[in-house]
């Protein structure tokens, strides 16, 4: 099967797959079952397995077995992540995540190309510019959705050193702090990367947010656009 949509979120899973987010395109719409929208903000799930990641020698195993997971042997498909806020196409077998309560999944991924940026109106993550964030050592943020309708989804990645316990608040234009949930700590993975995604409330006065990741004694600032 081959779907289309837009990538909200890209993290790596203890054993060894890349989870990503997709927001799929109104004519797959369909393919979405409750638990998509009950743990997965409404959107699709895709995974890469180990054996398809560039680097994989042919017909050797990816990785050693974990537990009673197999993972197969190489296939040279050499996948890479896809990028947050790109519109793709990925190609895989359709399935039901039992373990997570049923939510459906592209899984394995077999393969995935990029068609455009921030395509169904969706605002993809601004690269930083000095403007927008202003950021001390010990942590930086790579990527943010801005602007970001209110009552839609935004996302953040930030960098800091790997394994580190990180925080994000987030200042409404109103000057009240938001309390939505997915906001608050977060773990940087072992490459230092670190996201967050949330809901920006749909009676959230428009104007600008201001974004603010703590990482131990660093910090980093940014500005999000709410619009109405």
């Amino acid at each position: 099967m081959t779907v289309t949509g837009t990538v909200m979120s890209v993290r790596s899973e203890p054993d060894g797959d890349t989870h990503f987010d997709l927001l799929v395109d109104s004519q797959f719409q369909n393919l979405l079952r409750p638990a998509n929208f009950s743990f997965q903000h409404g959107w699709l799930v895709g995974e890469i397995v180990p054996a398809d990641r560039p680097g994989c020698v042919v017909g050797q195993p990816p990785i050693p077995p974990n537990g009673s997971y197999n993972y197969g042997t190489c296939t040279g498909a050499d996948e890479t992540n896809p990028v947050v806020g790109s519109h793709v196409s990925i190609t895989g077998p359709y399935v039901l995540d039992e373990d997570h309560g049923g939510w459906a999944e592209i899984h394995p991924v077999w393969g995935w190309n990029q068609t455009g940026i921030s395509s169904g109106g969706v605002s993809a993550p601004t690269p930083v510019t000095t403007n927008q964030v202003q950021q001390t050592a010990g942590v930086q943020i790579i990527s943010f959705t801005s602007p970001v309708i209110r009552g839609s989804y935004a996302d953040l990645i930030a960098q800091s050193a790997p394994n580190t316990s990180c925080n994000l608040t987030v200042t409404l234009p109103s000057g009240y702090r938001s309390q939505s949930e997915g906001l608050g700590a977060g773990q940087a993975d072992s490459s230092g990367k670190v996201q967050w995604s949330w809901m920006t409330g749909s009676n959230t006065d428009p104007g600008i947010a201001q974004a603010t990741v703590t990482c131990g004694s660093s910090m980093a600032t940014a500005q999000i656009d709410i619009q109405a």
